[in-house]
């Protein structure tokens, strides 16, 4: 006669289905963790300056650039963006631009935000908050409050407009990015570019408008150069670049754009092929460091955005023939 007890053989068939539960749940974890390590690994190009050693387990890190490669567009990061005060990189002054300047790039890339009142600034941040001593954000506040306020660069500067950057810094055969931070400044940006084309100040082979796929395409008939830019945020999630990294590629085509920004991280060597296949200049950003720089021109990237534009431009005439 059985001694068990209905209750403990139900408890005991409970406890087996729960742990056995567990064990897929587990595993499915396990499974999942490891796609997308591969996929991280196969889709992300791990940026040397960042971490050398990881680099070094994914791509051959001591590489030289192919002696076949031309001289590569060199654009000026924020002006040239370097360490401020507070630690942080600092660019968008009147010094960052004209060492951009001095250190003759190609390109100066700057970011177009509108004060309270209108104004053109040049700032890269939504808010004042982290980079200089004023509290809120840009578009709340007058452009008098703006220039009372100090950025925290190396000696301390002001924010600059638009206007101010052009009467100080603007030459005939000085070309521009204005990377668009907002879309409500449309308006007023294209009344300015118009006011400057036809004071013959610039010319729109002088201009590149950068933006995400929401601006880019507000500036798709503007008659400028308009460049797409694959950032983070515009993915909608950091997981979309890994299931569908020719997603921007797919964007840069609609958009009728010739060329297309990227973060080094996002330069692996499939998603620089299905560029080059559908002919897409990519420019990339993040990373001044020699390795990396060598990895990318092997790979077809033809344009560098970069903040010590002095120390890179030096590389390359010191260390190469165009």
């Amino acid at each position: 006669m059985s001694n068990s007890n209905p209750q403990q053989e139900l408890d005991k068939t409970a406890k087996t289905k729960k742990g056995r539960l567990r064990r897929i749940s587990f595993w499915t974890a396990v499974f999942i963790l490891v796609v997308l390590a591969g996929l991280a690994v196969t889709r992300f190009h791990i940026p040397y300056r960042s971490l050398p050693t990881a680099a070094s387990w994914q791509w051959d890190t001591r590489q030289t650039i192919d002696g076949s490669i031309g001289r590569p567009v060199i654009i000026g990061h924020r002006g040239s963006s370097r360490p401020g005060s507070n630690g942080e990189l600092i660019g968008n002054t009147a010094s960052s631009i004209a060492h951009s300047i001095a250190s003759q790039v190609d390109w100066i890339e700057i970011d177009i935000r509108m004060s309270q009142d209108g104004e053109l600034v040049v700032f890269h941040d939504e808010s004042v908050d982290l980079k200089t001593s004023g509290k809120g954000k840009v578009a709340d506040l007058t452009i008098e409050q703006l220039h009372a306020i100090e950025v925290y660069a190396d000696p301390p500067e002001s924010i600059l407009s638009l206007d101010e950057v052009f009467e100080r810094f603007n030459s005939a055969g000085q070309n521009w990015i204005f990377d668009v931070k907002s879309r409500e400044i449309r308006k007023g940006l294209a009344g300015w570019l118009t006011e400057k084309i036809r004071a013959e100040e610039l010319t729109k082979d002088s201009i590149i408008i950068f933006g995400t796929y929401e601006i880019a395409k507000e500036y798709q008939d503007s008659g400028f150069e308009v460049v797409l830019m694959a950032t983070w945020s515009d993915t909608g999630n950091p997981v979309r670049i890994l299931l569908t990294p020719s997603r921007a590629i797919h964007r840069c085509k609609e958009l009728g754009s010739k060329r297309l920004v990227i973060p080094v991280i996002f330069a692996s060597p499939s998603f620089l092929r299905r560029a080059r296949q559908a002919n897409i200049e990519v420019w990339a950003y993040g990373s001044d460091a020699q390795a990396d720089h060598a990895f990318l021109l092997n790979h077809g990237v033809r344009g560098l955005i970069v903040d010590a534009t002095g120390e890179v431009v030096s590389r390359w005439k010191t260390s190469h023939t165009d």
